[in-house]
């Protein structure tokens, strides 16, 4: 029998342990898989980079970004949902350059667990208690069911992306918000 010294256990150890590490991490990416060509990966958002509806740095706001991907590789960034609502629904005003057409993806960071998921496919409450960093806010959620348990503490109402116009917008923001 062979003793087991310190460096014997180091060398399967590390694997070992680096194994387990990207067990536990693999599937972890805060970045969606692109599904079926009509979404792609969200770009990176840079400290540089301004809202184009308020000018602020969505990089200040990691928890409240948001993204819309154009067909043509450019995308703009958003330090809430409230200015990325504003934004597609009021598109020739902020960016005479795109139309609705030329979306490609729409991501927003889940409330609950802070993963970027698809806009298109998420439940945004509206009318809370909890505000975003412009003010009241379209709160984006993964799962009907979580927004439905944040909307027991904090009020509000469930909407999703298609039924969020001008119309909801001037409803639930503010005038001198906007």
């Amino acid at each position: 029998m062979v003793p087991c010294s310190i460096s014997n256990k180091r060398r399967w150890l590390m694997p070992l342990v680096v194994a387990c590490l990207m067990g536990t991490t693999s599937g972890c990416s805060s970045r969606p898989a692109a599904a079926g060509g009509n979404s792609a990966s969200p770009a990176a958002i840079t400290a540089d980079e301004t809202c184009p509806v308020c000018g602020m740095a969505p990089a200040n706001y990691p928890a409240w970004q948001s993204l819309v991907l154009f067909v043509d590789g450019e995308h703009r960034s958003f330090e809430c949902p409230r200015d990325m609502l504003l934004f597609i629904n009021n598109m020739s005003e902020y960016d005479p350059g795109h139309d609705r057409k030329d979306i490609r993806s729409i991501f927003v960071k889940d409330f609950a667990t802070g993963a970027w998921i698809d806009a298109r496919k998420a439940h945004f409450v509206a009318g809370s208690v909890e505000k975003g960093p412009m003010g009241e806010d379209f709160i984006p959620f993964a799962l009907l069911e979580t927004s439905r348990q944040f909307i027991r503490s904090k009020s509000g109402q469930v909407l999703v992306l298609r039924q969020i116009n001008n119309d909801v917008l001037d409803t639930f923001i503010p005038a001198g918000q906007r």
